[in-house]
């Protein structure tokens, strides 16, 4: 400073209150009558918002970057998980029906698939933002999944208990957003259990009025299906409560969490048309309570098998660039009573449906493959023969996305991976509209 003149960074000072704030501070030099320095000018000024906002910013854009390889990886995993999950089904008609532990080894197999499946679907929510895929669910069969998902996961010191009455209603929801949902709240239990304690999952139908207060069946309430994630943890204090819902708030130590948890949380339920509350007691425990909308549907007996839809030796082609994929879904659909041909993408499932096109029936196709997309490929076809009946699958686009084509018609969308169940009702599906 005493050869420029002048100094100028940022600095980090306390208030009297001992907060840490972040200030830009220029210094200049200031010299007497005989050029001798005798003082230093220091303009400051008080930056730690801006400093924030950046902050927030630097996070938001990793979190895009992460959010692109997130999709990415999806994709793969889709990719790997769909002939596996195929396999597992194939392998009880293939191998002795007498041997107990192979069935058991098949049995954790698939389990393991589906787990796998059910990551995947978190990853790719994570990655395609809040787009959402409604369907009739019942909540109890999710939080039941979540039980046997986190007792592997989380510390033995801490037990976990679900309680579901008979005959809860059924809700009209986005399964993988609301698993979302509910994982980030057991994790934030789990956090706040340190040293062990108990984690309880509920679910019971309600009826509430228009402030969202319990009520009996009456013309201003509405049926809810009501959801309770409640934990014997730390809790908060009241001051923290109003807070916990805004984006980058986090109790957590640094780098620990990203504060986006239960805002995330909060703009699902909100997507639902739910409500959110939260109760919390320092050294007591806390208690998320959400309120879904019930849907008018009759949730179907856990045990009630639906028969499969049999093939009646249609033939179906079969279009993916996974030649793994392309070789069960055959055994598959030959297994269930179809023909199939098979091409590694776009422009060779043209030129066997130009040699074909008089038997094929069907086409399941792949949206993403290289050389030519799946929806040109099915563009194609269709010119050649308006009426051909196509199921797209993807592992990562989602059926909302579809919508958006417009000049193709699409009978029947399969996600990755797919069971034999799924795979043999969107053909049905497709071949019978």
């Amino acid at each position: 400073m005493l050869n420029h003149g002048e100094w100028h960074g940022e600095l980090q000072k306390y208030t009297k209150a001992n907060k840490v704030r972040t200030i830009e501070s220029r210094w200049t030099l200031v010299r007497n009558s005989a050029g001798q320095p005798a003082a230093v000018l220091s303009v400051d000024t008080d930056i730690t918002e801006r400093k924030q906002l950046e902050a927030q910013l630097l996070r938001a854009q990793r979190l895009e970057s992460l959010g692109t390889l997130a999709s990415g990886i999806a994709h793969d995993l889709n990719n790997i998980l769909t002939p596996i999950l195929g396999i597992t089904q194939i392998l009880p008609y293939k191998l002795p029906k007498d041997d107990p532990t192979t069935a058991e080894l098949i049995d954790i197999l698939g389990n393991s698939a589906h787990r796998g499946a059910a990551l995947s679907k978190q990853i790719l929510a994570f990655a395609q933002g809040a787009t959402s895929d409604f369907t009739a669910l019942n909540i109890g069969y999710l939080l039941t999944e979540i039980k046997r998902f986190v007792s592997k996961t989380f510390p033995p010191a801490i037990s976990i208990q679900v309680h579901l009455p008979p005959d809860l209603w059924m809700l009209m929801g986005d399964a993988t957003h609301l698993y979302q949902v509910l994982m980030n709240l057991c994790v934030n239990a789990r956090d706040a259990m340190p040293a062990g304690g108990e984690l309880s999952l509920s679910a019971r139908n309600a009826y509430l009025d228009a402030d969202g207060a319990e009520s009996s069946p009456a013309h201003d309430s509405s049926s809810y299906v009501v959801i309770d994630v409640t934990d014997t943890g730390t809790g908060m204090p009241p001051d923290l409560i109003d807070k916990v819902f805004d984006p980058f708030f986090t109790t957590k130590d640094p780098g620990a969490g990203t504060g986006l948890g239960l805002s995330t949380v909060a703009s699902i339920v909100k997507s639902h048309q739910g409500l959110l509350q939260v109760n919390s007691q320092v050294d007591q425990g806390t208690r998320f309570t959400i309120a879904l909308p019930a849907a008018a549907i009759k949730s179907p007996s856990p045990n009630s098998e639906q028969e499969l839809p049999l093939g009646s030796g249609q033939l179906i082609l079969v279009v993916d660039d996974e030649p793994q994929i392309r070789y069960v879904t055959r055994a598959l659909l030959e297994s269930h009573n179809y023909r199939v041909l098979t091409a590694a993408d776009g422009v060779e499932a043209i030129a066997v449906y130009e040699a074909r096109s008089a038997d094929i029936d069907g086409v399941l196709m792949d949206m993403r493959m290289p050389r030519m997309s799946g929806a040109t490929a099915l563009k194609t076809l269709q010119q050649i023969n308006p009426q051909l009946k196509a199921v797209m699958t993807s592992g990562v686009v989602s059926v909302n996305e579809l919508s958006n084509q417009a000049d193709l018609t699409i009978h029947a969308f399969l996600p990755k991976p797919y069971a034999v169940e799924d795979l043999l009702q969107a053909i049905h599906k497709a071949l019978n509209r």
